[in-house]
């Protein structure tokens, strides 16, 4: 028996955010490592806030086989330069430095066979590991994607010319940095987060990139009860920030205030929320709204379990989290027909509107939310039903298959094509013995 080619592989991933119980990047880079340790004996590095969390859990719910954590700290200064706009990325870099420095002492030790730069998404930061001379897997990565110029100044004033230097910025930084450029090239595979970033990423590499969403879903095993549809219980989810235009949103319930019965609860905080609870007076359509900040993901769960659907106006988005915690909870959702939003929700799920200007999206959301209303009660129980099966198409447990397909694949153990991960498909813990490194 070949006991090299019969042994677990030993995999190296690099996430700095890592937490069990939160969405987003650290769910993310959490949920990346449990699936991985069921096929190959995992090491990841993450920053050291995570450790206490981390490790309590593992107290907890017992230690995760075959799983190991070592954690590096993010100094003071770099904590202070993340919150001065346009640093963060620089402050992160300095981890990575650190980070690496880990990854070679630990190589020494372990002998990895592959490296994994999971996170965060952002394509600006490919980290290190591709200096520990292994096979190198990165992804899957965003942030290639830019606000539509068609609507960057309808988000109002100094946010619109913001959000179009970012763009230029964004769009220069992808032709331009030569760290990115190489570790597309020395990448064994890359990995898209959405099309769009799979387009892009394409051609910065010269050559295909794989696609896969970076996120998963946890579904439940039926969808919960909601009551009649006699009020539309409307919910939006994230950032109160311009790009998220929430503002599409209250013009296109002001257009039908008086036919469509409706409640809004809006989850989040951000630096738009006064003025888009004016926005929300001004319309008529104050009186509808509920506003409850920032909520844990178990008191957002059950939100997003009460609702009638979500809404997803964002103009750019990688993915979006909250788009998987509707489809888990068998969700209907209607959102922008572009970025990942595009790819993650099915026709069957959910209604995608046009992106092609804001006063057409504005009239056409308002057409989707009248359709929704108006839907029967078993057309709507249709798309609950395939909200949870989309949820169960895109599971933590069928994207860590393909991920270990992808190590197989990269190390020579699979030559077979990685298996779809459903039929309409629109995209193609830890042991004890963790450490901490300052």
């Amino acid at each position: 028996m070949n006991t090299e080619a019969s042994r677990r592989s030993r995999v190296l991933q690099i996430s700095y955010a890592c937490h069990p119980g939160m969405n987003s990047e650290p769910g993310v880079g959490w949920n990346r490592a449990v699936q991985s340790a069921k096929y190959c004996d995992t090491w990841v590095i993450c920053e050291l806030q995570y450790s206490s969390d981390v490790e309590r859990y593992l107290a907890q719910h017992g230690p995760v086989a075959s799983l190991h954590f070592f954690y590096v700290r993010t100094l003071r200064l770099e904590w202070l330069l993340m919150q001065i706009p346009g640093c963060f990325y620089l402050a992160y870099h300095f981890w990575h430095l650190r980070a690496q420095r880990v990854a070679k002492r630990l190589h020494q030790q372990h002998q990895f066979d592959l490296v994994h730069q999971v996170g965060y998404c952002g394509y600006r930061e490919p980290g290190y590991g591709w200096k520990l001379n292994i096979p190198f897997v990165w992804g899957p990565v965003g942030g290639t994607q830019n606000l539509p110029v068609r609507f960057t100044f309808c988000l109002g004033g100094w946010k619109g010319i913001g959000e179009w230097c970012r763009s230029l910025v964004n769009s220069l930084q992808m032709r331009t940095s030569r760290r990115v450029y190489h570790a597309l090239r020395v990448a064994k595979v890359v990995i898209a987060a959405n099309s769009t970033n799979q387009v892009d990423l394409s051609r910065m590499a010269g050559r295909p990139v794989e696609q896969f969403f970076e996120a998963g879903c946890s579904p439940e095993d039926v969808v919960p009860e909601r009551s009649d549809r006699g009020t539309l219980r409307l919910l939006w989810s994230g950032q109160l920030e311009a790009w998220k235009a929430f503002p599409l949103l209250l013009r296109s319930l002001a257009r039908q205030k008086g036919s469509l019965p409706f409640e809004l609860t809006v989850i989040g905080q951000g630096s738009q929320m006064k003025r888009w609870q004016s926005m929300a007076d001004r319309l008529g359509v104050a009186q509808n709204i509920r506003w409850l900040g920032a909520l844990s993901p178990s008191e957002s769960r059950e939100h997003f379990a009460s609702a009638h659907a979500l809404v997803f106006t964002s103009l750019r988005d990688t993915t979006g989290s909250a788009l998987f915690q509707a489809l888990e909870v068998g969700l209907p959702i209607v959102c922008l027909d572009h970025q990942g939003a595009k790819d993650i929700v099915t026709r069957a799920c959910g209604i995608k509107v046009p992106v092609e200007s804001p006063q057409q999206v504005v009239q056409d959301l308002a057409s989707a939310l009248h359709d929704l209303y108006h839907l029967s009660n078993d057309d709507y129980d249709a798309m609950t039903n395939n909200a949870l099966r989309r949820a169960r198409e895109l599971s933590w447990e069928r994207l860590g298959e393909r991920i270990n397909h992808i190590y197989d694949r990269v190390l020579g153990r699979s030559e077979a094509t990685a298996p779809d991960l459903a039929d309409n498909d629109e995209f193609m813990l830890a042991e004890s013995d963790s450490g901490s490194e300052s």
